[in-house]
């Protein structure tokens, strides 16, 4: 009996001192993808870009697909957005985007998001300028 007892004690004492889960609580924090999306009205594009130089032109279309864009242009700086009706649409243009595109610092294509249908391309500075916005934030939950 004093061996069960002995090895029971043992058990118990690992149990509680070695970590372990056995209660279904964790001491590691869970985190949480979250998305952080900013894309402006285009008359704000346009307004913010035009200050700096850039060329800005509207199309009703976004070649094949319904929807609305805007280009603006200077230089080697660039950004072509475009806000499509359909999202099953986002993937086929992005991929001529970035097909057409020899540099870019970012592509996106959001289907459904908050912001609606919409694909995105080009250099740091003119979406910076423009306040284009998206990044996969990672948070800790304590």
């Amino acid at each position: 009996m004093k061996k069960i007892t002995a090895v029971l004690v043992c058990l118990i004492s690992l149990l509680c001192f070695a970590g372990c889960d056995v209660l279904g609580t964790s001491s590691k924090p869970e985190t949480t993808l979250r998305d952080v999306i900013n894309i402006p009205e285009f008359d704000q594009i346009e307004k913010r870009l035009s200050k700096k130089g850039y060329t800005v032109t509207y199309t009703d279309t976004a070649g094949q697909y319904a929807g609305k864009g805007i280009i603006c242009v200077n230089g080697d700086d660039y950004l072509e957005l475009y806000k499509l009706t359909n999202m099953e649409d986002c993937s086929s243009l992005m991929e001529e985007l970035n097909r057409s595109h020899d540099h870019s610092d970012k592509s996106v294509s959001l289907e459904g998001s908050e912001a609606g249908n919409v694909v995105f391309i080009g250099t740091t500075n003119a979406l910076a300028l423009a306040d284009v916005q998206y990044e996969l934030v990672v948070e800790k939950n304590e």
